[in-house]
């Protein structure tokens, strides 16, 4: 009897991705947290949150939205008028090779609102968020995933790209992992 891979992991995977994030950047929480243009800064206006306050950014369904800036769905509201940026992830593609081996495709979408889209250090919040995710994604060990790329050799959708509207224009960034 062939085995079949039910790819049971879907569910879990954006929610392992922001675990994974509260555990390895400060600056990516920093810059969805504080909307000024120094948020990048580590000086006592801007400290490092705290797990719980990251946490308390995090979407559970129970919150009200506005007081989140991470959410495990794909787009941004049309209702949404906070002046803030908002990251989130999600599965985009599921592909599968044959019965055991399939191509997951992980999306993470930077929404900064143009009024905090600049930041004092010559750089905007979308290209530093979307590199800090990079710099933390790529090669990383997801639970339940594996390693997660940003490699178009694995996959030609891996990328960054422009993704929005106004207000809100951002990056789209693409990972991808082969699951078993």
């Amino acid at each position: 009897m062939p085995t079949y891979n039910t790819f049971e992991i879907l569910p879990v995977l954006p929610y392992n991705c922001i675990t994974y994030l509260m555990d390895n950047s400060s600056l990516a929480w920093k810059l969805l947290a504080y909307n000024d243009a120094n948020a990048w800064k580590d000086d006592s206006d801007h400290p490092a949150l705290t797990k719980a306050q990251k946490g308390a950014l995090v979407y559970d369904g129970v919150k009200n939205m506005s007081s989140c800036r991470v959410f495990m769905t794909t787009g941004i509201d049309s209702a949404w008028v906070e002046q803030t940026c908002q990251l989130r992830i999600s599965v985009v593609e599921v592909n599968p090779v044959n019965t055991v081996y399939g191509n997951i495709t992980l999306g993470m979408e930077i929404y900064p609102h143009s009024s905090v889209s600049q930041l004092s250090n010559y750089q905007t919040r979308a290209d530093t968020l979307a590199q800090e995710l990079i710099s933390v994604f790529n090669g990383a060990e997801i639970g339940a995933l594996g390693k997660l790329f940003f490699d178009a050799s694995r996959n030609p959708r891996s990328k960054v790209s422009v993704i929005g509207t106004p207000p809100f224009i951002g990056k789209g960034l693409v990972f991808v992992n082969w699951a078993v």
